[in-house]
């Protein structure tokens, strides 16, 4: 509720009532004015708790009946202003939408422990039997920091090696220009990896998230674009997922062709008026 001048501020009086004194009432030389119709309070009086400010019953719609009851119990309880409890509400908003990303973070991070300290466990027989206990959780302890590092990490294999440009210049031009996305990335980390050309480029973001978001913009629109359409953006994946992703490729690709030379079969049959392939339990 925006502070100003209210309806009782045309009528140039204040509100009527018995002076009280005590909490709720200016005494003496402490005579002050109502934020909200910016007349001085020489009567009923009520002080906000929270921001202190000093308000005209009438003006916050507090009858003298019901102000009667309110000032005896006002230095035990006290009094907070509307405009006090709006802002109140909307900081207990951020603050609880704030705690529950951090209960889901924390969360997070506790399941991806519990799954590496699992494969950690199953196979220390094979590394080493006699291994010790604290050399293990170290060892945990390093793949969860990688695997955190990793995730705010974005590849781009494709992109051309300009040499009177920096990487960071082309990664963000290209962001803007074919993306509509406009990440933060640290330039000090942007650095090029592997051997082929042109070399993959490995960028680091602000957090997870913002890896993400930016491998989803590529996806929903680098496949539309040209000439970049050979550009692509994928996760930092460590040695082990980038060979289990490879499996699953290879796995898709092949039962692609399998059902392609199915189709074929298929196609050739109905063409030369041969009754189609049936299996033997049909």
């Amino acid at each position: 509720m925006a502070r100003g001048k209210s309806r009782y501020a045309e009528a140039k009086t204040t509100p009527t009532g018995e002076h009280v004194t005590g909490a709720g009432a200016p005494s003496g030389d402490e005579l002050c004015s109502c934020v909200l119709c910016d007349l001085t309070i020489s009567g009923n009086v009520l002080p906000c708790k929270v921001c202190k400010a000093n308000y005209h019953p009438a003006c916050v719609n507090i009858t003298d009946e019901v102000y009667g009851v309110l000032i005896t119990i006002l230095p035990v309880v006290g009094w907070v202003c509307p405009e006090c409890i709006t802002s109140i509400a909307e900081k207990r908003k951020t603050i609880d939408t704030q705690f529950q990303q951090l209960f889901d973070a924390v969360n997070k991070l506790q399941q991806d422990y519990a799954t590496l300290a699992a494969k950690a466990n199953s196979a220390t027989p094979v590394v080493n039997q006699h291994q010790p206990v604290t050399n293990i959780s170290h060892t945990v302890s390093q793949v969860v920091k990688d695997q955190l590092r990793r995730k705010k990490n974005v590849i781009i294999s494709g992109l051309p090696e300009l040499p009177d440009c920096r990487d960071a210049d082309s990664v963000r031009e290209l962001c803007e220009t074919h993306l509509n996305h406009k990440p933060w990335l640290d330039e000090t980390k942007c650095q090029r990896i592997g051997d082929r050309s042109p070399r993959l480029l490995r960028i680091t973001l602000a957090s997870e998230q913002a890896a993400s978001d930016l491998i989803h913009a590529a996806k929903s629109n680098m496949r539309h674009t040209d000439p970049n359409s050979r550009i692509y953006f994928n996760h930092d994946l460590s040695p082990a997922e980038a060979t289990q992703a490879y499996l699953r490729r290879k796995e898709r690709r092949e039962k692609r062709a399998r059902q392609a030379a199915a189709d074929t079969v298929d196609n050739t049959l109905l063409n030369s008026g041969a009754p189609p392939f049936l299996p033997r339990d049909a």
